[in-house]
């Protein structure tokens, strides 16, 4: 028991206050390393990561220092709060509000998830909100400061940093381990007789809540083909709902946990060369990042495809003969040598950068992005490229097809994801406030006509290709208006319902797939085109979309798993230019990815 004298002293001494907040500093830090080093998420030796790894939690032990220096500040002031047993109601009250504050920019009133259409009912919840995270945050500080003061009283101090040590590292652990498995290096044959190629579209954000209206009103009419024709549904996603992850999980059925694709950046301590990937939520991707950017000790880099841990499908049915084209796929450079071609991720910004470039400089400059360079050749040979980031991911698409005669494509488009996010306003405006009938007359149909042109494009396909073509359109997740979000008017944080649809020999025409989630397309796509499927996937095969004939009569076959190709990049210690990265970063902080 603390005695009075000694209590005073204590009151009065700036250590006695700041102590709390160092402590709770130094478990944030550690159950971060902690959760970290389980992730294996490095792409750097051990020295790198204690570096960097030590910057990251000086940030937290600093403003844990600063919450403390201003509790001292306040009990200086307020001679009411210099009570022994109050002094870490303010450190974790501190800490508390700063978290709740996160989730409150972060997550506003999504209106599919409370089935709402007003913006005055969605003003009542976002209150709501604010007044449960309030509670939550005075909870956790009033917890907290009566477990603290029983065992500060006793005189144990030593157990209360024991216990909240001990918690941060259980912290650490309870998040879901990367895990290996065994694959097998002796591919069991694909199954006799299947020989259809495939198309996987990926459309970005593409929801059902704005096809369908559009449907009815006569505007997607190749989308109401694709529904009579093929098997369709919603496909939900994972959270949190980051495209990189999401689109790395569709190709590979994996969890990003295992794919090792966690971000939309990785960050690389000054003057080394390893680089790391952070989980999204542990704020490194948000103001963390950007602060050690700001002062100049880490750099931030688009997702490279050297962190991920999983073969993609385009890996397989490298493995099995068969040659794929993939296009703009997230977290693609620098590009694999596949049979066939690969469009990096980075293509896109290149090009545009460098569409006024002559014919010859713009082959230099773009030959890292692509592999096999020779591949150049094609895309530049009927003229310059569209600059639109999804007319030309199209194009090259059309390219490839004519040239390269793939069995395998995978292109991704951007839109309407990016749109949705900051006009979703404009399509819906009678669920927001202060928009005027002018803004609607300008931006009104912004969100309609990235679908339409999806829709062209769709049309432009179907009519194209062979009778025998699998065909998949999907997105990662989907969209809906978001209301007191500060960044933008749509959003998709709350896991809304993305699309897909199979259409095909072997697809059920005109049915409604019941449940679905990302992990189950890989599975159902390499059923339906007679490659084995992985026992280690996350995912299964979709089997009520698959038709009566052919379930009866195409066997599904599976295999432990699949091994990563030993040799996967022509150069990996290729860099791109730093203009097109740091026009890749200015995008990302467009759309509110990363600050």
């Amino acid at each position: 028991m603390l005695d009075k004298g000694k209590s005073q002293s204590e009151t009065s001494g700036v250590l006695f206050w700041v102590f709390p907040s160092l402590l709770i500093g130094a478990a944030f830090t550690v159950g971060f390393w902690v959760h970290t080093l389980s992730y294996n998420v490095f792409a750097a030796d051990a020295g790198d990561r204690a570096v960097l790894l030590f910057f990251y939690g000086l940030l937290f032990m600093l403003a844990a220092t600063a919450i403390g220096l201003l509790v001292v500040l306040t009990v200086r002031i307020v001679p009411l709060l210099r009570r022994p047993w109050l002094r870490t109601l303010p450190a974790v009250l501190g800490f508390a509000s700063f978290l709740g504050f996160v989730h409150l920019y972060t997550h506003g009133i999504y209106y599919h998830e409370f089935g709402i259409e007003s913006p005055y009912v969605a003003l009542a919840l976002k209150i709501v909100q604010v007044a449960l995270v309030g509670l939550l945050v005075l909870a956790a500080a009033l917890v907290s400061t009566a477990t603290f003061t029983v065992l500060a009283r006793s005189g144990n101090l030593r157990t209360v940093a024991f216990l909240v040590f001990g918690g941060a590292v259980v912290f650490g652990f309870a998040f879901p381990q990367p895990c290996t498995s065994l694959y097998e290096e002796n591919l069991p044959p694909l199954a006799a007789g299947v020989s259809r190629s495939v198309i996987v579209l990926g459309i970005d954000a593409a929801t059902w809540r704005v096809i369908d209206p559009l449907i009815e009103d006569g505007r997607l009419p190749n989308f109401e083909r694709l529904k009579r024709e093929g098997s369709w549904g919603g496909v939900k996603p994972f959270k949190p709902t980051n495209s990189p992850e999401i689109w790395t999980s569709i190709v590979t059925g994996e969890p990003p946990h295992r794919h090792g694709i966690l971000g939309h950046v990785t960050f690389r301590f000054r003057g080394m060369e390893g680089e790391m990937c952070f989980p999204h939520y542990t704020g490194m991707n948000f103001g963390l990042g950007a602060l050690m950017e700001r002062f100049g000790l880490v750099e931030r880099n688009p997702v490279p495809s050297t962190m991920r841990r999983a073969p993609a499908l385009w890996d397989i049915a490298t493995a099995y003969g068969l040659r794929s084209s993939v296009i703009d796929w997230f977290a693609t450079f620098p590009p694999e040598s596949i049979s066939g071609v690969v469009v990096s991720d980075l293509f896109d910004t290149a090009h545009r950068r460098h569409a006024s470039d002559s014919r010859d400089l713009m082959a230099e400059e773009l030959a890292d992005l692509i592999e096999p360079p020779s591949a150049l050749s094609y895309l530049l040979q009927d003229g310059p490229l569209p600059t639109n980031g999804d007319d030309l991911n199209f194009r090259v698409m059309q390219i490839l097809q004519r040239e390269a005669s793939p069995d395998m494509v995978f292109v991704w488009f951007a839109e309407p994801d990016s749109v949705q996010h900051t006009r979703w306003k404009y399509f819906e405006p009678e669920k927001f406030f202060g928009v005027s009938p002018e803004e609607v007359e300008l931006f009104g149909d912004s969100i309609p006509a990235a679908y339409e042109q999806k829709d062209r494009m769709i049309g432009e396909v179907l009519d194209s290709m062979s009778a025998d073509t699998l065909l998949v359109v999907c997105s990662d997740h989907g969209g809906g208006p978001v209301f007191g979000e500060m960044r933008h008017s749509g959003g998709h944080v709350n896991e809304p319902e993305g699309i897909l649809i199979f259409r095909g020999p072997g697809v059920k025409a005109g049915y409604r797939i019941n449940e679905a989630s990302v992990f189950d397309i890989l599975p159902t796509i390499c059923y339906l085109r007679g490659i084995p499927v992985a026992e280690v996937w996350a995912g299964s095969v979709l089997t009520e979309l698959v038709d009566n004939e052919l379930g009866t009569t195409l066997p599904l076959l599976t295999v432990e798993g699949y091994q990563m190709p030993q040799v996967r990049y022509r150069d990996s210690s290729v860099e791109v230019e730093l203009g097109v990265n740091e026009d890749a970063m200015e995008r990302l902080k467009a759309l509110g990815y990363i600050k």
